[in-house]
């Protein structure tokens, strides 16, 4: 009894238990199942919300039907039934005085896609006519079915008509064309502006050029007409185009200004663009006529790739007036997120001056920065001021280039300053600036240059531009030949003090085919110009073997009386890992002085782990003080460590400047050579004299001290 009783308590207990659990899950399943039905509607009701109240459009050369226009401006066409068809003409026909809208909403169930068929060609007569079409599902150009908009010639400044794209996806196969109106007799027509926007989809322009040009002025004295502006939008999707031309009309006077382009597309797996032109338009061959300014190019962040085929904003050509400044180019900018650029040549230059009195253009600012991936110019970059005449030389533009991986150039790239060949009492052009920073992969690029601007007439030569160079991880360095020198100057005007060129400390090799760093010469009574400075390696050396070629940043001596002498700038280069060669000469001389102060020869330090090699002759002296009481000019010292490996060196020079009239040699620079692990100390001739006196009542330089400390087992010298 006891066991029955227990046994049968405990299987009563079991099957409750059962029974509950068979009871939730079948409550679960239900809830299950009811859930799909829900989803399922909800979907359903999605698909339906989103085709509801929309037609497909389409535009042909069939008459038009279901649907209707309101006759007001602009006019609006509604369709009012499925596959709505529209007339071509009936759109052109109103686009020649008024904007025409085209949208797929009406009450239908379709998805809402509007197909271009056939071309559409209107010249407008008056105001700014619009052509803007919005569609819920597709907008398709056919091949062979472009869109033109152009005004009639005309004594009139006719506006170009405009056209705006929205739709979630857009694809276009035809040229659009929106260019301003030639006139006659007065200021060309602006073009008219193009705006596209995916909504979630791609932007293709597959073929065919978006053009935005400003008409021409072709009499009257008058300015050409400014360009409009191109937009292309993708919310979410890939942007790719054709060719885009937004370039301000030739004036009968001054040129007109060219259009910006923009590009958004912030979760773009890519932006693939053909050349785009912004250039300014050309002035005419009158008096005080100024070309366009350069219009703006802007590829806003965006998290994919961006190729780009090449870019030219370079203003317009003047005459006889004030050069135009090219327009800037950016992008990613602002919060950098993208991939890999690529992009082919980039000029966006100021334009010279061809009259008395008038200012060389501004180069226009580079920036072009990924936070993923490399940059890559496949051409030349170009972004030099451009010439004065009688007046300043336009500055050069400044370059920022910053990738998370590698940075290459494959032309060369300058900045300089524009010169002044009729220089009327006025300077050269500064050189613009360059940066380049990859945080963890190589940079290579050609020729580097920003020189400032000389004068041939009677001014100042300009300052060079800096160039900074910035890799800390980079595996490699490759330069072409770097020049920051100042720009010349003439008659009682200074030349330009060079610009600074400095390599940040990094990890790999380094390898530069040349660097000149000269101060600007003179012909006259003024101060002479300064070297600049050269740093690589200086502050925290991790790099691997250094490479360069002849290295000169001398300063520069004035030919007048009473004018001191440009000093020479410091060398610094080091490798914490690797060897330093130089495989020609290094020159860092004081200009002479003539009246004024010598200029003083520049420091030469170099350190590297292993070799130091110098195939060329080392000149660090200083300048001679040609007269009056002015003494000669201290030249530089030279200090060269190898901890582990061997020395070699050509001839060495760190003379101090003679005094010619009746002041004092300058004092020769000590040299140094320290290498307590070498197996051999090869060195060239070494001459560190002070520099002779005026006379007898003068007292030549004291001669630098000269130290070799290792432990070779071979010395020569």
């Amino acid at each position: 009894r006891y066991w029955r009783d227990w046994s049968s308590d405990v299987c009563s207990s079991d099957l409750s238990k059962e029974r509950t659990e068979n009871i939730m899950f079948l409550i679960m399943k239900i809830h299950l199942q009811k859930a799909k039905i829900y989803i399922t509607i909800l979907f359903l009701l999605s698909m339906v919300i989103a085709r509801a109240g929309n037609y497909d459009i389409t535009i042909s050369t069939s008459a038009t039907s279901n649907g209707s226009w309101s006759g007001g401006t602009p006019d609006v066409f509604t369709p009012s039934g499925n596959s709505a068809n529209i007339l071509n003409t009936d759109i052109q026909t109103r686009l020649v005085t008024k904007g025409v809208t085209i949208n797929t909403s009406g009450g239908g169930a379709q998805t809402g896609n509007i197909t271009i068929s056939t071309t559409i060609t209107a010249a407008p007569t008056s105001g700014t006519n619009t052509l803007s079409i919005t569609a819920a599902g597709t907008i398709t150009i056919n091949g062979s079915c472009a869109i033109n908009l152009t005004p009639a010639s005309s004594a009139s400044a006719l506006v170009g008509g405009s056209v705006t794209l929205s739709a979630a996806t857009i694809t276009i196969g035809s040229a659009i064309t929106c260019t301003g109106g030639v006139n006659t007799n007065g200021v060309g027509g602006a073009g008219g502006s193009v705006s596209f926007t995916a909504t979630s989809g791609n932007l293709n322009i597959s073929s065919g050029t978006i053009t935005t040009n400003g008409g021409a002025s072709s009499g009257g004295n008058a300015t050409g007409g400014a360009a409009g502006s191109i937009a292309l939008n993708a919310t979410s999707g890939t942007v790719t185009s054709q060719d885009l031309s937004a370039v301000g009309g030739a004036g009968s006077n001054n040129g007109g200004a060219g259009g910006a382009v923009t590009v958004t597309a912030a979760n773009a797996s890519s932006i693939t663009l053909g050349t785009i032109t912004t250039t300014g338009g050309s002035a005419a061959s009158a008096t005080n006529s100024s070309g366009g300014a350069g219009g703006n190019v802007t590829i806003a962040d965006h998290s994919g790739t961006t190729t780009i085929t090449a870019i030219s904003a370079k203003g317009g050509t003047s005459y006889n007036n004030s050069g135009a400044a090219g327009g800037y180019i950016r992008i990613n900018t602002t919060t950098p997120t993208g991939g890999n650029v690529s992009v082919g040549n980039i000029d966006n230059s100021g334009t010279a001056s061809a009259g008395n009195n008038a200012v060389g253009g501004a180069g226009g600012a580079i920036t072009i920065k990924s936070s993923t991936g490399s940059i890559s110019c496949t051409g030349t970059v170009t972004s030099n001021g451009g010439n004065g005449y009688g007046n300043t030389g336009g500055v050069g533009g400044t370059i920022i280039l910053a990738a998370s991986t590698s940075v290459s150039i494959t032309g060369n790239t300058s900045v300089n300053g524009g010169s002044n060949p009729n220089a009327n009492n006025q300077n050269g052009g500064a050189g613009g600036s360059i940066t380049i920073t990859a945080t963890s992969g190589t940079v290579s690029t050609a020729d580097l240059s920003t020189t400032g601007g000389s004068v041939t007439g009677g001014g100042a030569g300009a300052t060079g531009g800096a160039i900074s160079i910035t890799a800390a991880s980079a595996s490699s360095i490759t330069l072409g030949n770097v020049t920051t020198s100042g720009g010349n100057g003439t008659a009682s005007y200074s030349g330009g003090n060079a610009g600074n060129f400095t390599i940040a400390d990094h990890s790999g090799t380094t390898t530069i085919t040349s660097i000149t760093a000269n101060g600007g010469t003179l012909t006259g009574v003024a101060a002479g110009a300064n070297g600049g400075t050269i740093s690589i390696n200086a502050t925290t050396p991790t790099g691997g073997n250094v490479s360069i070629g002849a290295i000169s940043n001398t300063g520069s001596s004035p030919v007048g009386n009473n004018a001191a002498a440009g000093n020479a700038g410091n060398i610094t280069i080091k490798s914490s890992t690797g060897s330093v060669s130089c495989t020609s000469t290094i020159t860092s001389t004081g200009g002479n002085g003539n009246g004024g102060t010598a200029g003083t020869g520049g420091n030469l330090t170099i350190a590297a782990s292993t070799d130091v090699t110098i195939s060329g002759t080392i000149n660090l002296s200083g300048g001679s003080g040609n007269q009056a009481t002015y003494n000669g000019g201290a030249s530089g010292a030279v200090s060269i460590t190898a901890t582990t490996g061997n020395v070699s060196t050509s001839t060495i020079t760190t003379s101090g400047g003679a005094s010619l009239a009746t002041g004092v040699g300058g004092v020769g620079g000590a040299v140094s050579i320290t290498a307590n692990s070498a197996s051999t100390i090869g060195v060239g001739a070494i001459t560190s004299s002070g520099g002779n006196g005026a006379n007898s009542n003068n007292a030549g330089g004291a001669g630098g001290a000269v130290t070799i400390s290792g432990t070779a087992a071979a010395f020569t010298s």
